[in-house]
């Protein structure tokens, strides 16, 4: 598994909207996406079944292509899941791809990174160590960082490092100074920064209006890549927020709402609860489809599927699409639109596009 510094790396929970927006990209930008998938509490249990591991393997493999790189990060399972079911995935998914990486971190338990070291001993996966912005402010954490390796067999050079800061300012922050204060930077496989600032929910948001919503991940990763020497790859969360709260079936009024990634930040379209009395309902996402189809911010039907299921809606009066299909729209327009950024940011050309989808 490579993650160059053109390289870019998502967090992507596993649900519905997320699986549909990597299908959907086009061959040439998701050769260029390394996406950290985070298992979701909703497919697994304690006592899962090694059949229904096996299918969910071969269901994430269908979903991030047999020839694309990916992470997996069983992180929000708990420890005691997470132990229980990793080797199974990864080994069954690896019978596919062997490109893939693994996610560990300081502060796991035995039990777990036992099962961690298991599969990197027997299978050509990788290390991926997910370090939270806590956690490297410890006392002597490159010291901890080398015991949690040495326990795994595995050296610096052959693990790719992962600097978490999780929610951060919509401004933005200055990464420059955490990076230094780790002196062992350039003895990693590779290094990615990860960050975001889209709020938990839209709820502060005025109903029925547009809001242009700051994007401090960015600016903050480019101020990086011109700072250091170093090569370091950039990493956020799409367009939701760092820490996952799963409301998938509790029925909440959502409101119908629209979120498109610009290169000034995030522009909301919210609309309001679809349970309101008198609300349009669904009806709101056409409006605000047309209303998005004619700003200059839009990037074309052309661009994305995400944008083509925008231009689509714009016309359509009669099926609205549900809040999985937007969501995923908007998390497939922002992985595009993310990865041609870091190609413009690095001045890397853009390959000729392919208008297939894996």
């Amino acid at each position: 598994m490579k993650i160059n510094t053109d390289s870019y790396v998502p967090v992507l929970r596993w649900k519905g909207a997320e699986k549909m927006a990597l299908q959907r990209l086009t061959a040439d930008v998701r050769s260029s996406v390394v996406p950290i998938i985070e298992f979701v509490p909703q497919d697994f249990a304690a006592d899962v079944k090694e059949g229904s591991l096996r299918k969910l393997a071969k269901n994430l493999i269908n979903s991030c292509g047999w020839n694309y790189s990916f992470i997996v990060d069983a992180s929000l399972l708990g420890d005691g899941v997470a132990a229980s079911c990793i080797a199974a995935v990864c080994n069954e998914a690896m019978r596919y791809n062997p490109a893939i990486g693994i996610v560990t971190g300081v502060n796991k338990s035995a039990r777990y990174q036992e099962e961690v070291s298991s599969i990197l001993s027997r299978s050509p996966a990788d290390l991926v160590l997910r370090v939270s912005s806590v956690e490297f402010r410890q006392a002597g954490i490159t010291a901890i960082i080398d015991e949690v390796l040495a326990r795994l067999a595995t050296h610096r050079d052959t693990t790719h490092l992962l600097l978490d800061f999780g929610y951060i300012d919509s401004s933005g922050m200055d990464y420059i100074p955490w990076l230094r204060n780790l002196p062992t930077l350039t003895d990693w496989r590779s290094v990615t920064v990860l960050a975001g600032t889209f709020p938990k929910d839209l709820g502060q948001l005025a109903a029925n209006e547009e809001h242009l919503l700051e994007r401090g991940e960015w600016p903050s990763w480019c101020e990086l890549a011109n700072a250091v020497s170093v090569p370091v790859a950039f990493g956020d969360y799409t367009i939701q927020h760092p820490y996952f709260r799963d409301n998938e079936g509790k029925g909440f009024n959502f409101s119908a709402s629209i979120r498109y990634t610009v290169p000034g930040g995030y522009l909301v379209f919210r609309g309001e609860g679809v349970r309101n009395d008198g609300s349009p309902g669904y009806q709101q996402y056409l409006a605000e489809a047309q209303l998005l189809s004619e700003r200059p911010e839009f990037c074309g039907g052309p661009f994305s599927w995400g944008d083509g299921f925008i231009s689509e809606k714009s016309h359509e009066r009669v099926k609205t699409g549900g809040p999985k299909e937007w969501l995923s729209a908007g998390i497939n327009h922002h992985i595009t639109f993310t990865v041609r950024e870091i190609q413009r940011q690095l001045g890397v050309p853009a390959p000729v596009r392919d208008v297939s989808h894996n």
